[in-house]
């Protein structure tokens, strides 16, 4: 079943009523915008799951909006003019190809990444267009080696004054560490994959640095 409503009170109230599996939002609404409407469904509106499916459309895909909506939660993106298949396409995504959804004290939402070993698409990230796939591997596109270098800038952005006990910095390096080894993965950097597996496993144990925070 597919409603529509007028404006942001309406979207919420119908959410909250209907308990939607998937919501298609403009980036602009009266009274709301549609990362503000995912900001609020991510962090608990009421009883609506938190891992409700949003796709946002946008008229504006600037890098500052792309950042936005992936950090505030959004499944996937849709870029105006777009067509029906590519409606269908993200719809299907959600449905086929749902991400892991995470929730940590630093994000809530789905994982920024696609899964690869399961996914025989192109390989994008949710806020790429659809269109051709370049023809130079994953790697070699610059905007995925930016990617991975903006992560490495985080984690040693985090490390900087981190003390010891400070075990809320710690898990926020952890999972900007865990964000690198998936950026990598994705991008096929073998190299920095493999190192940032190797920040965030114990030594000793071989498990997951993270397990060990309350320990």
């Amino acid at each position: 079943m597919i409603n529509s409503v007028r404006d942001g009170s309406e979207l919420l109230a119908r959410t909250a009523e209907m308990h939607p599996r998937v919501v298609i939002t403009a980036s602009r609404i009266p009274g709301i915008s549609g990362l503000e409407f995912t900001r609020l469904i991510r962090a608990g509106y009421e009883d609506v799951s938190r891992q409700t499916s949003i796709i946002v459309m946008t008229d504006t895909p600037t890098k500052a909006f792309l950042k936005a909506a992936q950090e505030s939660g959004v499944d996937e993106m849709l870029v105006r003019p777009f067509s029906s298949q590519a409606v269908m396409d993200r719809v299907k995504s959600v449905f086929e190809r749902p991400r892991e959804f995470i929730d940590c004290a630093v994000y809530v939402g789905p994982c920024r990444r696609r899964m690869l070993e399961d996914y025989h698409g192109p390989m994008r990230r949710f806020i790429d267009p659809i269109g051709e796939q370049s023809a130079l591997v994953p790697w070699e596109l610059e905007e995925n080696r930016a990617a991975v270098r903006s992560c490495v800038k985080n984690i040693s952005e985090l490390a900087t004054g981190l003390t010891p006990g400070d075990r809320r910095k710690l898990r926020e390096i952890y999972f900007a560490v865990k964000e690198t080894e998936a950026k990598a993965d994705e991008f096929k950097d073998q190299m920095m994959g493999e190192a940032a597996r190797s920040a965030a496993t114990s030594p000793r144990s071989g498990r997951p640095a993270g397990l060990n925070l309350t320990s």
